[in-house]
């Protein structure tokens, strides 16, 4: 009976243990509040009113500088996914960019077929410490390659207390015949909750005027994507 007892007592310490090791594995506040919402699928909805744009790049650096200015006149928020090497190459603008309130997500590699999961998660991860370094500060975001997640990608995140977010509306799917019809669309389309992708490279700065008054007649408050998701954890 003591024996029991003594097992019992044991398995209880342990699993204590266990559960401090848990959540003493990082300091990072924010990561505390997301880390119970990584899961198998991706997040691509917020809550209350937010909308989320989103966006990937791998251009001109002074492009996308230009770009993000006006986006931040509009009051629009955007959150891009770039690779760590971009960011490498472009560090000035990541950090003017930065600090005008947009959002940097980690954007996933391309790997040869016959590369295992070890290397290709070691290399995702020290590709996101040396995003880090260059933002000074983590990145909670990560958007898998061409939008297509995988079991490898779901298991880096949950190790890397990484969010995996996709887009639940592509707007590169709008067929219109100028800037102005495709605003018009897209600004019919938005909704509280969207997650919206938004192709850089095929927005003018007309569009995003328009993008601007349509979430202010829908009364939703552009967002990047870390902020609505911290908003749903909180």
């Amino acid at each position: 009976m003591k024996a029991r007892r003594k097992v019992h007592v044991w398995i209880n310490l342990a699993i204590v243990l266990c559960i401090a090791l848990a959540y003493w594995v990082t300091n990072e506040p924010l990561v505390h509040q997301t880390l119970g919402q990584v899961s198998d699928n991706p997040y691509y909805h917020a809550s209350g009113n937010r909308v989320c744009f989103l966006t990937r790049y791998d251009d001109d650096g002074a492009s996308l500088l230009q770009f993000c200015q006006t986006a931040t006149e509009q009051n629009i928020k955007l959150t891009i996914a770039v690779t760590a090497a971009w960011a490498q190459e472009n560090k000035d603008i990541v950090q003017r960019i930065q600090s005008s309130g947009h959002a940097w997500a980690l954007y996933g590699q391309t790997t040869t077929e016959s590369a295992s999961d070890t290397a290709w998660t070691a290399s995702m991860s020290k590709q996101k410490q040396q995003f880090e370094q260059i933002i000074g500060t983590k990145i909670h975001i990560y958007m898998p390659l061409d939008g297509e997640y995988t079991q490898r990608d779901v298991q880096f995140c949950k190790d890397n207390s990484l969010l995996l977010s996709l887009y639940s509306f592509d707007s590169r799917a709008i067929v219109a015949q100028d800037a102005q019809s495709f605003a018009q669309q897209l600004g019919q389309r938005i909704k509280a909750g969207d997650f919206i992708y938004l192709p850089v490279n095929e927005i003018s700065r007309q569009s995003l005027s328009q993008l601007s008054i349509a979430c202010t007649e829908k009364q939703v408050v552009s967002c990047t994507v870390e902020e609505a998701l911290i908003e749903t954890a909180s």
